[in-house]
């Protein structure tokens, strides 16, 4: 008995002491507070509130001493967090709530970008065939849509689609890490802890996070009528004779609201010839708030993941750029394709980010993290790490090692499919050595197999799109489309995704993505009815990534931190006008909104690791956070 006590006594010490060790450890690895204020004020902030938890732990609220958003005038903000799961989600949600942008996610947000889902074009047409509608009374329609059946869906979509993420959400719960669940649950009680009416519940941290996913999936598949469908069935307030309209629902009445940019520079092509950049932008639709409660964070995990710096805004646990203390940079980037399992989307987009921030050490391991996930989504993960490893992937849906890829099973049009290569030409140029786990990585110096180009005749012919071979539409510098609004114009008329665009990029030091895979395998996967469909939604995605390698090529060898920003900036309405019209003063076009995150990430050995960000509206500054200030 004494030597089983004496061991039990010996066991508890050891115990005692490792987790004192452990935390001694994890604290004088954190940054003081002096360091943390001296390192927001070197790039242009400061500290305007701070929490301390009762585990100790740090949460700081600040605001640019020089950048304001356009709207209200009020400075740009960005938070520094720090402890294990359960922290960075309390003093995330807590501080956000006390300026009030908890609750504008938690309702304004969900509510705004549920409904954007809409196609426009649709819901304007359909509100006014339903102008004075009187249920019972008078009964008129759109596409087979009734005008009882309309209201329902703009009354209750919102509420549908929550419910079918979370239900979808609880099913793959096993697929999460448990750090970032406990994050949005803990960001759910921080928030209320401060503001008691926030509206913020752990539903709606799933749908911020997980929805996109969620939805994406379903969309691009052409499930999403039946997926409203279902959870319309489910709710006692719908007729039963409202379900089979809503499976009827045509796919005019959706959007795909996403479409995103990334370049990555090196070595020869910047002008110190050691630098390495990326930029990304991440557009998509603001849910009226966006704009405003845009913030880049700072969080500091002390249970052995990696700190990082990312871009999102308040209840985003998942992000939409990030860069980790290893200088490993990583974004994502819509891809409207077949590849997906809506019944079971998996991990991807917002939160497979997040994963690889916390954990990746450098682009091999961040590859590897994205492989080994189960994902159901089609995306663009565009990589860099700051040795200069640049890699883009083009995602699908996860399947087992050496398990083939058919893109042909994706093509459900006989008349595309034989215009397109045969089975026996895509084994003999089969970018297979790429290939792994249900996606393709192409690193920076990969390259693209020409003999695809050949079939473009045959495609535009089919399409009944004249064809132009010259080097100005196929060169080094070409443009497929001479503008954007060609593109839009000839994509959503005729062409759609149904033919193989030009890999610009050439070089061992430029990589380009927009919203196209390049990998011919997997553009064919876009060529699915779906696909198609929403390329009408994709806003000029061959355009942005030629307009983008054209200005790179402009300034090969010259490219600096300034002029990596001037690059990402092309969408701007001084550069580019008409693209970007969602002015809040006509007289400005710089008053249009910034859709979204721009993003320049410098990871450099000798200058450290620096992200540039820009939100808002394009008359907004840029802000600065330099992670390695704060290591």
């Amino acid at each position: 008995i004494n030597n089983s006590f004496q061991s039990h006594i010996y066991i508890m010490i050891t115990s005692l002491i490792s987790t004192i060790f452990f935390i001694v450890s994890v604290t004088a690895r954190l940054p003081s507070s002096s360091q943390i204020e001296r390192a927001f004020t070197a790039d242009g902030w400061h500290i305007t509130d701070n929490i301390t938890t009762t585990r100790g732990y740090r949460g700081f609220f600040v605001q640019s001493n020089y950048a304001t958003t356009l709207d209200n005038g009020q400075p740009k903000k960005a938070y520094y967090v720090e402890g294990e799961g359960y922290d960075l989600g309390y003093l995330h949600g807590a501080l956000s709530a006390r300026v009030g942008d908890a609750r504008s996610m938690c309702v304004t947000y969900v509510h705004h970008i549920i409904i954007n889902l809409l196609d426009e074009t649709w819901d304007e047409e359909m509100a006014a065939k339903c102008e004075g509608w009187v249920p019972g009374v008078q009964e008129k329609s759109s596409d087979g849509m009734s005008c009882e059946a309309y209201e329902m869906l703009l009354t209750f979509m919102e509420k549908w689609l929550i419910a079918g993420s979370v239900h979808s959400f609880h099913h793959e719960k096993q697929k999460f890490p448990s750090e970032l669940i406990v994050e949005m649950e803990a960001f759910v009680e921080g928030a209320l802890s401060e503001d008691a009416d926030c509206g913020c519940s752990f539903d709606k941290l799933i749908y911020i996070n997980y929805g996109i996913d969620f939805v994406m999936s379903a969309l691009y598949s052409g499930e999403l009528p039946h997926v409203i469908a279902r959870e319309a069935a489910k709710d006692p307030r719908v007729p039963s004779h409202l379900v089979s309209e809503f499976q009827r629902l045509p796919a005019s009445a959706f959007r795909g609201p996403y479409f995103c940019n990334s370049f990555a520079v090196k070595g020869a092509a910047t002008a110190s010839g050691e630098d390495v950049f990326m930029s990304r932008d991440f557009q998509m639709p603001t849910g009226l708030v966006y704009q405003d409660t845009a913030a880049d964070i700072i969080f500091f995990p002390t249970d052995g993941r990696l700190p990082h710096v990312s871009s999102g805004a308040p209840g985003f646990i998942g992000r939409v750029t990030v860069m980790n203390s290893r200088g490993v940079a990583m974004g994502v980037d819509m891809l409207r394709a077949a590849p997906c399992t809506p019944d079971s989307p998996g991990m991807n987009s917002l939160l497979l980010l997040r994963h690889v921030a916390d954990r990746a050490l450098n682009t091999p391991d961040a590859v590897e993290l994205v492989a080994s996930t189960e994902r159901g989504t089609t995306w663009l993960y565009p990589i860099c790490d700051m040795q200069g490893d640049c890699v883009t992937i083009e995602a699908g849906r996860y399947t087992a090692p050496g398990e083939p890829f058919n893109p042909l099973q994706f093509v459900n049009s006989s008349e595309l499919r034989n215009a397109l290569p045969s089975e026996e030409f895509y084994a003999t140029h089969s970018s297979d050595d790429i290939f792994d786990r249900g996606m393709y990585t192409r690193p920076i110096d990969w390259r693209f197999p020409e003999e695809y180009l050949e079939f473009n005749k045959g495609l535009y012919d089919l399409a009944g799109v004249p064809f132009n071979d010259s080097d100005d539409v196929w060169g080094k510098t070409g443009y497929v489309f001479s503008t954007f609004d060609e593109e839009n114009e000839i994509t959503k008329t005729a062409l759609h995704n149904n033919f193989f665009p030009p890999m610009r990029e050439n070089l061992p030091d430029v990589q380009l993505v927009s919203n196209n895979a390049i990998v011919p395998e997997f553009r064919t996967s876009m060529m699915s009815y779906a696909g198609n469909f929403w390329e009408i939604t994709a806003h000029a995605a061959q355009w942005r990534y030629d307009d983008i390698n054209a200005r790179i090529m402009e300034s090969y060898g010259s490219i600096d931190a300034a002029k990596a920003m001037e690059i990402a900036s092309f969408l701007s309405p001084r550069v580019t006008p008409g693209y970007w019209t969602n002015t809040i003063n006509e007289s400005d076009p710089m008053s249009a909104i910034i859709e979204g995150t721009i993003n320049v990430m410098q990871l450099s050995k000798t200058k450290g690791l620096k992200l540039a960000s820009k939100t808002g509206y394009w008359s907004d500054a840029w802000t600065h956070i330099t992670l390695t200030e704060y290591l």
